[in-house]
């Protein structure tokens, strides 16, 4: 890259290096790992298959295609001819749904593929292959937009290089556009048309009516409409520039001309599907039926309500939200995208204000109205139904990619260094997002020297042999647990595993049932010897919430299950004898304790070892006590509470031992923990008794030193 920025900066060097970015990641996406893309290749795969146009009834059975059926088929056609040849015999194997997929969450740790993928990268056969093409075809109509947008900055200002550089930055290294423009989709195809029609109708602003030019933008705009229904804007934004320039030229032949020969081009290429739908739906459009098929938004939202509750989304999936909306970018791209945004329009103002007595003026106000024409569709349709998603703005990427330039460049932000950023970014993200999210871990030939050995046969053929986990105090963190599996003999059935998080009364604090990998692997691809790591995490804190006990500890339950059954696997251990259930210490939580409501702080003989008693609450009614704790430093073993209750004559009469509510190895310096005891009040002896508390070793039994002879504090006098 440093090489391409210091040799000459031409348009196609910087295409190039567009595509290669644009190939990377159509390589390390997975196939349907991209909004509809399933359903969009399903819609190829039909036309391909029977060459005929789906017939969409939202009273029949789902199809494979779904909305899409409803779409202009231009891009289908295009793709369907191109991948017509390839055996696609696999294609019903390819659509395997993840179970436990997580779509529209990017903030899950879990199960960001919708899909099994059992080799990755996806090899080039069979249907994988013709996925490959279609996205090959999407590449294509993506290196036609960056051309159209670079072109049309050249046509605003021949002389500014720089202008042109913001501009092909924006547009060919904004990382949502390289993710969409490299997966099956026919947004990209409308993108090419409309930044082309943008370009052209520059041209047009710039030079006056030319019937060849005026012939061009009718096919494309007719194109554009057969693409999506979001091309029919741009015909509505040729009409307003064909106006302007027949203000400022009187040229009504040439505007005529332009107007005729754009509804005759319509008219060959694109009516047929518009009177195909009056035909079929009773509507031109066929939008109502897709919102029939797709789910209509109900309530319809103000437009105050829709920007409060989806600009979120909407930015952010502008610029990189990859997956099915299910995978971020490094978070701090976002607010960084946001200032360059905002720098941008201050610019844009500064720039038009420049230009104000420039003949180039029109036509920089006339790609903003473009822009807005986009917003302006964009928010009918998200008014309908829940799409507030960036790359439904992609149609008129030029124009909002020419617009920030031209603030960028007014503000004289360096053109090179935003192009380095933005192409630098965008060619790492295939090896920080993509990759770590979809590869699966390879397996091991052995047992790492990290895990603990352990063994658990779950059913007749997998095993649990290991375990990786921290038995450390929590706070609000995720807490991991790696797992290592090996299989007996091949298995045939796909078995999802269960990891639940439960308190030591077994209450659930958290639960994750996915296939091993969550996801990126199935249990009916493992290998005979081969020992398969699989990472987990329980990221949903409920036990951080107030109404949970504030210090506990915790433990994993592990099991294997078989979905379409419900059940669960039965486990056995070496000699064959049944477990019953995994159980694996995961550590535990403490919130900080109250202060006692009786504080013995300073009395003499109130420390224990490295345990320093601050005070008690007790409750005389129900014989609760509570004594709170603050070790003066971590005590890393496990220490039991003793409560002695003595009468006036010296005699033990009761007793409540218990151990701390967390045990006391994950107690840390300087923090108050708590021990619950409870007192049979009723069982005691009448008369004057004392209650006295000790602590000693869970495993020895023996008392630790408090400074007394009887290792002993007198915590309270009572009276029966």
């Amino acid at each position: 890259m440093h090489v391409l920025l210091h040799s000459r900066l031409s348009s196609t060097r910087l295409i190039t290096a567009y595509v290669f970015l644009a190939a990377l990641y159509a390589l390390f996406n997975p196939p349907y790992e991209a909004p509809d893309e399933v359903f969009h290749f399903a819609m190829i795969h039909k036309l391909a298959t029977d060459g005929q146009l789906a017939v969409q009834d939202v009273n029949a059975p789902a199809t494979p295609w779904h909305q899409q059926g409803s779409q202009p088929p231009l891009y289908y056609a295009l793709s369907a001819v191109l991948v017509a040849g390839i055996d696609r015999s696999d294609y019903w194997e390819t659509r395997q749904p993840n179970p436990q997929g997580v779509v529209g969450q990017p903030g899950k740790f879990r199960n960001k593929n919708a899909f099994i993928h059992d080799d990755y990268p996806a090899p080039p056969r069979g249907t994988w292959l013709a996925i490959y093409v279609a996205r090959g075809l999407s590449i294509a109509c993506g290196a036609l937009t960056v051309y159209a947008v670079y072109q049309s900055a050249r046509v605003i200002a021949p002389k500014q290089k720089s202008l042109a550089l913001w501009a092909l930055a924006l547009t060919a290294f904004n990382p949502q556009f390289i993710f969409i423009s490299s997966t099956a989709n026919n947004d990209n195809l409308v993108t090419a048309f409309n930044s082309v029609i943008l370009w052209q109708t520059l041209v047009m602003l710039r030079d006056g009516f030319n019937t060849p030019r005026s012939l061009l933008l009718g096919v494309l705009a007719a194109l554009a409409s057969i693409s999506k229904l979001s091309g029919l804007t741009m015909g509505v934004a040729v009409a307003l520039a064909g106006a302007w320039v027949l203000w400022k030229s009187r040229d009504w032949r040439g505007f005529i001309v332009l107007g005729l020969l754009g509804l005759l081009s319509w008219t060959l290429l694109a009516s047929w599907w518009y009177a195909r739908n009056w035909i079929l739906y009773g509507e031109f459009f066929g939008t109502q039926t897709m919102l029939d098929l797709f789910g209509r938004r109900i309530p319809t939202p103000d437009l105050l309500t829709l920007i409060r509750e989806e600009w979120e989304g909407l930015r952010i999936s502008y610029w990189g939200l990859f997956g099915l909306f299910s995978l971020y970018v490094p978070l701090w791209f976002y607010p960084l995208m946001d200032a360059l945004t905002l720098l941008s329009l201050a610019g844009w103002v500064w720039a038009v204000w420049r230009l104000r007595h420039q003949p180039i003026l029109p036509s920089v106000l006339w790609i903003g109205v473009v822009g807005v024409l986009g917003i302006a569709s964009f928010i009918s349709w998200t008014l309908q139904v829940y799409a507030s998603q960036g790359r439904l703005l992609f149609g008129f990427i030029a124009a909002y990619s020419l617009s920030m330039a031209l603030g960028l460049d007014a503000l004289r932000l360096p053109s090179r260094a935003g192009l380095l950023g933005l192409m630098s970014f965008s060619a790492l993200m295939p090896f920080a997002v993509l990759i770590p999210t979809y590869a699966p871990t390879p397996p091991l030939d052995s047992l790492p020297a990290s895990a603990t050995p352990f063994y658990a046969r779950m059913g007749e053929d997998v095993v649990l042999v290991g375990y990786e986990l921290e038995d450390r105090l929590y706070r609000e963190e995720r807490i991991p647990i790696v797992l290592y599996w090996q299989v007996l003999r091949p298995v045939q059935e796909d078995y999802a595993v269960s990891v639940e998080l439960v308190r030591q009364t077994d209450t659930r604090l958290g639960v994750t049932v996915s296939y091993p990998n969550y996801g990126a692997r199935r249990t009916s691809r493992w290998q005979v010897g081969l020992i398969y790591r699989d990472l987990w995490w329980i990221d949903d804190p409920y036990w951080i919430t107030p109404t949970f006990p504030s210090q506990f500890p915790m433990y994993f339950h592990i099991s294997l299950w078989k979905l379409d059954e419900g059940r669960r696997l039965p486990i056995y251990d070496e000699t064959g004898a049944p477990l019953g259930i995994v159980r694996l210490r995961a550590g535990g939580v403490a919130h900080p304790a109250p202060e006692p409501a009786q504080s013995i702080e300073g009395q003499s003989g109130n420390l224990f070892g490295p345990l320093r008693l601050l005070g008690y609450d007790w409750q005389d009614k129900t014989g609760q006590l509570r004594l709170t704790w603050r070790p003066i430093r971590s005590p890393h073993h496990d220490y039991a509470i003793g409560v002695h209750i003595v009468d006036e004559h010296g005699r033990l009469v009761g007793q409540a031992d218990s151990e701390p509510n967390l045990p006391t190895r994950y107690w840390q310096a300087e923090q108050r923990y708590l021990s619950d005891h409870r007192l049979d009040f009723d069982s005691l002896p009448q008369g004057r008794l004392e209650v006295f508390v000790m602590v000693y070793s869970r495993e020895s039994g023996a008392r630790l030193d408090n400074g007394t002879p009887s290792r002993t504090l007198l915590l309270l006098n009572l009276k029966r």
